[in-house]
């Protein structure tokens, strides 16, 4: 067996090593037995827990529904009282001849006596209160003070309730509103301020006007007490079911599970050692770890065919991936020769033709110096003609040099430092009479210090009148042409620490901004491969093989940059290229060399 499957293998063939290992937890803590006892005995006591907590949360609610209960039957039973009370007053208060006097048995004089004999038998509490009492001990408290106002906001209120912690009680707290009623009115009544019956000042109460309220107060700590001792009984029911159910998992999947598994780890531990036998019977393996089994035994039988044929088919593979090396190297050759012999077929006919064609540019302008005798206006027009011709199609027979030297891969740079002000400014005077021709307003705009530019001197002229003549040629008479540059930073993405270009460093900019109809984004890329335009019909609005902006990305890249076409602001286009400068070496303006440059229309 190859030592890398014999390997592999063995990592395989232990899982539990491999995955304790990987963790840094111990064996036992990443062993499927403790894992689904872990699960299991979890959610479980999440279940119980759950559960438990649920129930006590319906006991208290169902024990405050009791306590809210036993207060609303004793209020009743406290109102009953009163009511007889008020309305035996005159009973009361007269003798058997019926002479008048005041017994001082007044319904809250009787609920208040009442009140402190239950309150210091119970631990129940009973309090009339309100907002000004007559006595100071049926002040209100701060929680009966709030259900006071609340009553007093909200006439519909009918009760108030809730629990209340003191020094680590809780207490059950119940209040009524007691509003003011006809039998109460003597004593609590009109006039204000003048002393009633029983000798207090009269509050001037109204006929169903708030007089106070009716405060319970239930202790709570045998409730509680009960729900802690039940909570102590839940807590231990759950840790001993979840501990039984724990001991039952571990027996369970030790027996039928992890023991017949250890097994199989065995046996796949001697596959891995190159032991191909086949596995021996388990003595105590069922269902589906028995079915695992019978898979390990087919499982080794095709590893063993397998391992038999690799080295045959390995040998059969690498023969194929030779022939197919060897066939693909010698259809790069015939492509590399084809390539070859198509840039000497183009440069031979390019060098063929620029000879006679030079000759007929060359003998057009002796005949229109007159050489031959003065020539009619209409020969003029011919010799005129034959020029503009002749010098469109020298530029053609120009671009299939230069792109077939490209593409060759024949084309050397002559690498110096130059002004690229200087650069503009003769391309700019170069194009003038074009621009002229079609009343192209022209303008440069530089930064105020150029570094000088590293590259080839006449192939970045050459980019640049080739965008130059590409502006004039789609620019509607009457429009404008920009070109601007400027120092702009290498980004961190680009170059190398050893090249021009590296981050740091910077490099030249030249923007050539026209008016023209635009490019479509989808075409932005097409533009500059060979021989495309944006209209290749044959009635093509303008003029041209399409190489200009072929050759003149292949110049730039050559020097390490790129050329980019974006929209210009306001409608046009703007092509972009960038090439090396030196940072450190001192600019030069350009306010100079484009003084009288602008403005060529």
């Amino acid at each position: 067996m190859p030592p890398s499957l014999k390997a592999q293998t063995s990592t395989m063939s232990n899982p539990t090593r491999a995955i304790s290992h990987t963790v840094g937890l111990p064996a036992w803590a990443c062993s499927l037995t403790f894992r689904f006892m872990v699960a299991i005995v979890g959610g479980v006591l999440t279940i119980l827990l759950a559960g438990f907590f649920w129930e006590a949360r319906q006991q208290e609610q169902a024990a405050l529904a009791q306590v809210r209960q036993s207060s609303k039957v004793m209020v009743e039973q406290i109102l009953a009282v009163r009511a007889f009370m008020a309305a035996n007053q005159d009973r009361i208060n007269r003798d058997a001849h019926g002479n008048y006097e005041f017994k001082h048995m007044n319904p809250a004089a009787v609920i208040q006596g009442a009140s402190e004999i239950f309150n210091a038998r119970t631990t129940y509490t009973i309090k009339q209160t309100r907002l000004s009492p007559r006595l100071s001990a049926n002040a209100p408290d701060a929680w009966e003070r709030e259900q006071l106002l609340a009553f007093a906001a909200n006439p519909g209120l009918q009760e108030s309730y809730g629990v209340e912690e003191r020094a680590g009680q809780r207490y059950f707290r119940y209040m009524v509103p007691l509003v003011a009623k006809e039998d109460c009115l003597p004593c609590h009544g009109e006039p204000a301020g003048t002393l009633d019956v029983s000798g207090h000042l009269r509050e001037g109460y109204h006929l169903g006007d708030l007089a106070g309220a009716l405060s319970i107060t239930v202790p709570m700590a045998s409730f509680d007490t009960y729900a802690t001792v039940n909570l102590r009984y839940r807590l231990l029911l759950a840790i001993f079911l979840g501990g039984a159910t724990a001991l039952a998992i571990y027996f369970l999947m030790q027996r039928l599970v992890a023991a017949p598994l250890g097994q199989l780890a065995m046996v796949a531990s001697r596959w891995g050692e190159g032991a191909w036998e086949a596995v021996p019977a388990l003595p105590r393996a069922y269902g589906e770890v028995q079915h695992l089994a019978t898979t390990f035994r087919d499982m080794a039988a095709r590893l063993q065919e397998l391992y038999q044929g690799l080295e045959e088919k390995v040998v059969e593979r690498t023969a194929e991936l030779l022939a197919a090396n060897r066939q693909l190297e010698e259809q790069k050759r015939e492509l590399q020769e084809a390539g070859e012999f198509k840039s000497r077929i183009l440069a031979n006919m390019s060098h063929e033709l620029r000879t006679p064609l030079t000759s007929i540019l060359a003998l057009a302008e002796l005949l229109e110096q007159g050489v031959a005798g003065p020539l009619t206006r209409e020969q003029q027009e011919y010799i005129q003609d034959i020029q503009k011709s002749g010098k469109t199609l020298l530029a053609i027979i120009n671009d299939i040099l230069e792109m077939s030297r490209l593409q060759a891969g024949k084309m050397e740079l002559n690498w110096e430092e130059f002004s690229i002000a200087d650069i503009i400014a003769e391309a700019g005077r170069i194009m003038r009479p074009a621009m002229q021709e079609k009343q192209l307003s022209y303008s440069v705009n530089l930064a105020p210090d150029l570094p000088p530019a590293v590259g080839d001197v006449a192939k970045v002229k050459q980019v640049l009148l080739n965008l130059l003549s590409n502006a004039v040629k789609f620019t509607p008479p009457g429009g404008s042409v920009t070109v601007e540059a400027g120092p702009v930073p290498v980004p961190e993405a680009a170059g190398s620490p050893e090249d021009d270009l590296a981050p740091g460093n910077v490099i030249l900019a030249v923007a050539v901004i026209d008016s023209g109809p635009g490019i479509p984004p989808h075409q932005r890329q097409v533009i500059f491969e060979p021989f495309r335009q944006l209209d290749n019909s044959a009635r093509r609005r303008y003029p041209g093989t399409g190489l200009g902006l072929s050759v003149a990305r292949g110049l730039v890249e050559m020097h390490g940059g790129s050329i980019t076409v974006d929209e210009a602001p306001g409608g046009g286009s703007v092509f972009t290229f960038t090439i090396p400068a030196r940072a450190d070496l001192p600019g030069q303006s350009g306010s100079d060399v484009f003084k009288g440059e602008e403005g060529a229309g």
